[in-house]
């Protein structure tokens, strides 16, 4: 009986566990869309009030930040170096 409610008291604690990381994983994520909007924002006016481009505008995606932002609010790990 008393192993068998350590057991539960430590699954108990791991599920609290996994839940704070995931919150913190999504608040993580949040935080980095705000600030990817802030800088597009920033941008846009920036390239408002420069002189218009003879060919228009090219918008470049970062598809690797853009996987690693949706594992995050997945809540798994960011990739890391050769697993170190």
């Amino acid at each position: 009986m008393k192993f068998q409610a350590e057991k539960e008291a430590k699954f108990a604690e791991a599920q609290a566990a996994r839940k704070a990381k995931a919150e913190a994983a999504a608040q993580v994520a949040a935080e980095a869309k705000s600030e990817k909007a802030a800088a597009q924002t920033k941008l846009a006016s920036k390239a408002a009030g420069a002189k218009a481009s003879k060919y228009g505008n090219v918008q470049t995606i970062d598809k690797r930040a853009e996987r690693i932002a949706a594992r995050l609010e997945a809540g798994e790990e960011a990739p890391g170096f050769f697993g170190l």
